[in-house]
């Protein structure tokens, strides 16, 4: 069994305890030669841990002081730390310490840079009194020819903290330190973010972070600076997003590379106490996600963009964009021009969030930055005729741009020459993406815009055909009272007239998997199939499935994995289903190795009284 403390270190396994030391007495009495040993910080992990059920936690109080005092380079950093994150230690020897640290700081070498950065420490978090002190030794240390990375550090946090001039002019001076200047260029791109999130104003809050992008990028030509690369990534694609600039998926997908590459550095290493940083690229992320994916929505899903709209307004309250700054209102000032002018593209954005907010009530952070949203869009100036409430910077192409070429087209004609869905059909349009979405392998994010331009006429056809008599001569010929029924391509080639005559790219008959799809609608990079059948006898939703869902889901095998069975009904029925109830989304999947697909089915209702057959008639 060990017989001293020394002893007990070498033979340590897992978290030190008091005990496995061997007791607070022998601690205590080893202190001479424990201060001098780099391993101390293991012994103030113990005392740390069990510092409510201490003994004489003055003796351990002073243990720790004479340990700061005489803590080698080896060991100074980790000591410093432990101290620094006891909620129960720290406050009975922060006073001292101060002075400790000041001390120390004095001196030469790492170790006076160490106690530098646990100064600053100890100053941020309210615990010591010379702050003067401190600036002016941060400020003396940068002319000495030791000077290390934690130096850089310490800089950049007080100055943060603080946005004192003279330590701002020190960094500056560590600009040109070949070993130095990277680190320099990354304190003072956080400054500017700091400064950024701080302002009120949009040309200021832009200048700031355009002044911290620069710092980045100077920083990134560091191949060891992952943390800069991220930064500038994701500080650049915001900046571009709130000057009206489409963020295309392809960039945003390198953005977040950018951002996992720099967090991957943190697996299984001690993230320190400047790792909040890591935290603050991940919110610049998130908030960039939100911005991209409300502006490439397009409101085909209102719920999931005023969702994204909603975040990006709350940014300056809910995601921790930068560490020691106590006011994000620039935040705000940055992404409102920007939600404002998404929202605005929306003529019945005001109705949108009124009905949003009667379902919505899971997430009160989410719903009170909508209601803010709905107040910036109510209390918003009205548009005078042809003038837009978006910014002048934003232009109409701004909606469509992250879509392929001849999308934007497509969506331009849509826009221009198309009525509008009704509420019935647009809720039925976000609820049948946000299905497609919950059950295609790996989502159909990369290709909404496809997919809603082909649903939003699927939905628009069924609503058509719901609304027309049966049993007049301008009746489709798809419909049928009695037999002969109509054969399946007659609903085929109805339907790919209107899908045609509607400017989609579609036909009749194409060679597919092996076979021939009824229906399919091509865009440059995906195909849509639409398989029609027809039924003679009642079938519900999951018989309509199994006889066909197998064959339609294979027209999808070497496309996107989402598949359209369009049904024609020749069962008569004495009352029709509504538009919501002739649609459903089911996940099918015909091989464990290959994809889950989503199958969107359409029951067209081809042999239905009207509705006055259902009252009776008076003898």
């Amino acid at each position: 069994m060990a017989q001293t403390v020394v002893e007990a270190l070498g033979a340590l396994e897992g978290t030190p305890t008091v005990d496995g030391l061997g007791g607070e007495e022998l601690i205590y009495a080893s202190r001479d030669d424990l201060v001098f040993d780099s391993r101390v910080s293991e012994v103030a992990v113990a005392l740390c841990a069990d510092w409510t059920r201490l003994r004489s936690p003055e003796v351990a109080t002073s243990f720790l002081l004479e340990a700061a005092r005489h803590a080698n380079p080896f060991g100074a950093p980790a000591l410093f730390n432990v101290i620094l994150d006891s909620k129960e230690a720290l406050p009975a020897v922060a006073v001292e310490l101060e002075e400790v640290l000041r001390v120390r700081s004095s001196g030469r070498g790492p170790v006076r840079d160490f106690a530098l950065g646990a100064w600053t420490r100890l100053t941020l978090g309210g615990w010591a009194r010379k702050k003067h002190a401190l600036f002016a030794a941060l400020e003396d240390s940068v002319d000495a020819d030791d000077v290390t990375h934690a130096l850089v550090r310490a800089l950049g946090a007080a100055l943060t903290w603080s946005q004192e001039k003279d330590l701002e002019r020190a960094l500056e001076f560590l600009l040109k330190d070949d070993e130095l200047g990277s680190d320099a260029s990354m304190e003072l791109g956080m400054y500017a973010v700091s400064r950024a999130v701080a302002c009120e104003d949009l040309t200021d809050v832009r200048d700031h972070l355009g002044t911290a992008h620069e710092f980045f990028a100077v920083a990134a030509k560091d191949d060891s600076r992952p943390d800069a690369v991220a930064f500038k990534s994701v500080i650049g694609g915001v900046l571009d997003q709130t000057h009206g600039q489409t963020v295309a998926r392809s960039r945003y997908d390198a953005i977040c590379e950018t951002v996992y590459a720099y967090l991957d550095g943190y697996v299984g290493a001690d993230p320190g106490w400047r790792a909040p940083r890591a935290r603050t690229t991940v919110a610049w992320m998130g908030l960039l996600g939100d911005l991209q994916q409300a502006d490439t929505d397009r409101w085909f899903s209102p719920v999931r963009t005023i969702a994204s709209l909603a975040r990006a307004m709350a940014a300056e309250k809910t995601k921790v964009l930068i560490v020691n700054v106590g006011s994000q209102r620039g935040v705000r000032t940055l992404v409102r021009p920007e939600v404002e002018s998404i929202a605005a593209r929306n003529a019945d954005v005001i109705t949108h969030i009124r009905r949003w907010l009667q379902l919505e009530d899971e997430d009160p952070d989410l719903r009170s930055a909508v209601e803010d949203l709905l107040r910036l869009l109510e209390s918003s100036p009205p548009k005078g005729q042809g003038e837009s409430i978006s910014t002048a910077e934003t232009t109409r192409e701004d909606l469509i741009a992250s879509a392929p070429g001849d999308i934007q087209a497509l969506l331009d004609h849509f826009e221009a020459l198309q009525m509008p869905l009704s509420y019935a059909e647009e809720n039925l349009l976000a609820r049948l993406l946000t299905e497609c979405e919950t059950h295609a392998e790996g989502g159909v994010e990369r290709y909404s815009a496809e997919l809603a331009v082909v649903l939003h006429r699927l939905v628009r056809y069924a609503s058509l055909s719901l609304d027309r008599g049966q049993n007049s001569v301008r009746s489709s010929k798809w419909f049928a009272l009695e037999e002969p029924w109509p054969k399946e391509h007659v609903l085929a080639d109805d339907m790919n007239a209107a899908l045609f005559g509607s400017g989609l790219n579609s036909s009749v008959e194409r060679e597919n998997a092996g076979g021939r799809v009824d229906i399919a609608v091509l865009f440059p990079r995906c195909r849509i199939s639409i398989e029609v059948k027809r039924t003679v006898k009642r079938r519900d939703d999951d018989t309509l499935i199994a006889d066909f869902g197998t064959q339609t889901i294979q027209y999808a095998s070497t496309d996107v994995p989402v598949a359209i069975l369009a049904v024609a009904d020749y069962a008569r029925r004495a009352t029709r289903l509504d538009l919501p109830a002739v649609f459903q989304v089911v996940p099918k999947q015909l091989d464990p190795t290959s994809r889950q697909h989503a199958l969107a089915a359409v029951r067209l209702q081809a042999n239905v009284a009207s509705p006055s057959t259902a009252s009776s008639k008076s003898l």
